[in-house]
């Protein structure tokens, strides 16, 4: 996700927040005393982007040619691209208007650009409510389905007490595309949810004037011919594929701005330590557990989202690691040297259970589950980093970084997070009661805003 996308939360008696409005940055924390909602928020949008990624980015794919919409559709991704909505009769809307074009701008050049804008921007919106159309039916049910899933509760317990409903509203917005997440949850559980993708006019415009410009020596020439020409016919052909082509490329754009909107997140939970001590051990529980539980009626107890995620990930890392770019593997390092005085990785283990995570501190290797606990709670970032899990404009969202942590190793933390968020893109979302990480934090943004030169002289 670019630095430069705006993101907005609205909520209104969800848990015990009454009332708040966010603004998502690249870095953004949540501080404050306990039970004042800064979990539930953090939950909410991890939730929400991950149900927007189930129905967007997943299910979106741009087709560049017409043979290629049937083998997309086959794989249950909806495939967003002019020739979804008919390539002729787009080229038949082209051909029509540019007619009416040319007899414009040999009266008046003005009057024919304005018409040429006119057009491009109502196909654009043609395609844009196109992708509308195909999202909307699922949308709200996996919106509903994703926050039970994240609360392990059902929405309806959800909403502040004593009051009638609650109402979400998330808004992303990037380069071209806007997309806006309206939910109203009543007491009784009925959700009312809407997804809606949009373009940015302002924005919108400006490319459009651009391609205008591109198209405009074909349009002047055209212009100055009898529409009897024969060469006349030849530009108008010209000029209809050159329409096509810029539009193809700017849908293309949008999408694209899109999907850079939806980049995934990730939720490292609070007492990691003790799921690090204790996930092998649970994953062969509920593998040994869930074949028999529909047999002997055995309940499977209920685990929040964002563990169950965090228990999949570390499940599901492969020990080999990626071939990772430069800079991953810097900032894992780092982490390992200065914070865990120490290496951590996976050994592989049998095909019936999950890798071992083992901590390498010198010449030896110990079991995690020996370790300590501030090992334990830092090591799932650093393997995040090391394994390929985080990548460049994802999303994390870290609760409780600092636990038990040395205040000098929270300060370095403070550090390895910012260059995280200046380096390799990554948008950090934290909830802390260390005053310690907070002023670091601050710190490092009042120095962002010095020339580099100033920064230097400071060491």
């Amino acid at each position: 996700m670019s630095k430069n996308s705006i993101i907005t939360l609205e909520i209104e008696n969800w848990g015990p927040v009454a009332k708040g409005n966010i603004t998502f940055k690249p870095l953004t924390v949540f501080i404050g005393p306990n039970n004042t909602g800064k979990s539930y928020i953090a939950m909410l949008y991890y939730a929400l982007i991950k149900a927007l990624r189930y129905t967007s980015p997943r299910g979106i794919y741009y087709a560049s040619t017409p043979s290629e919409i049937p083998i997309i559709k086959s794989k249950g991704i909806i495939p967003v691209t002019l020739y979804t909505i008919h390539k002729k009769s787009i080229m038949k809307k082209i051909g029509e208007t540019t007619s009416q074009v040319c007899l414009l701008a040999r009266a008046n050049p003005k009057k024919g650009k304005q018409k040429l804008h006119e057009l491009i921007y109502e196909l654009l919106l043609e395609t844009q409510s196109q992708l509308n159309k195909d999202i909307k039916a699922r949308a709200s049910a996996l919106i509903k389905r994703e926050i039970e899933r994240i609360f392990s509760s059902k929405v309806a317990d959800l909403i502040r007490f004593g009051t009638p409903n609650a109402t979400v509203k998330l808004r992303l917005s990037g380069k071209l595309a806007d997309i806006l997440c309206h939910i109203s949850i009543s007491a009784k559980g009925k959700a009312n949810i809407s997804l809606e993708f949009s373009v940015s006019d302002n924005a919108l415009h400006k490319r459009i004037e651009s391609i205008i410009n591109n198209i405009s020596p074909t349009l002047k020439h055209l212009s100055g011919l009898d529409s009897k020409n024969p060469q006349a016919v030849q530009l108008t052909s010209r000029l209809e594929r050159q329409i096509f082509e810029h539009l193809d490329n700017l849908i293309k754009e949008y999408i694209s701005d899109v999907l850079s909107l939806l980049k995934d997140i990730h939720y490292l939970p609070a007492s990691r330590a003790g799921i690090l001590h204790s996930y092998r051990t649970v994953a062969r529980a509920i593998i040994s557990i869930a074949p028999l539980a529909p047999i002997r009626g055995t309940e499977i107890p209920k685990i929040p989202g964002p563990i169950a995620d965090f228990l999949s990930n570390l499940i599901e890392i492969s020990p080999e690691e990626k071939e990772i770019q430069e800079p991953y593997t810097h900032i894992s390092k780092q982490l390992e040297q200065e914070i865990l005085e120490g290496e951590v990785r996976l050994m592989k283990g049998t095909p019936e259970t999950p890798p071992t995570l083992v901590y390498k501190p010198d010449d030896y290797e110990i079991p995690i589950a020996r370790t300590s606990s501030m090992i334990a709670e830092t090591a799932p970032l650093a393997l995040y980093l090391k394994y390929g899990i985080i990548e460049e404009g994802d999303t994390v969202i870290i609760e409780e970084p600092e636990a038990h942590l040395h205040p000098d190793k929270q300060a370095k933390l403070a550090e390895l997070l910012a260059y995280l968020i200046n380096k390799l893109n990554i948008r950090i979302i934290i909830t802390t009661h260390s005053d310690i990480l907070l002023a670091k934090l601050s710190n490092l943004v009042s120095l962002s805003a010095l020339p580099p030169e100033e920064i230097k002289k400071l060491g």
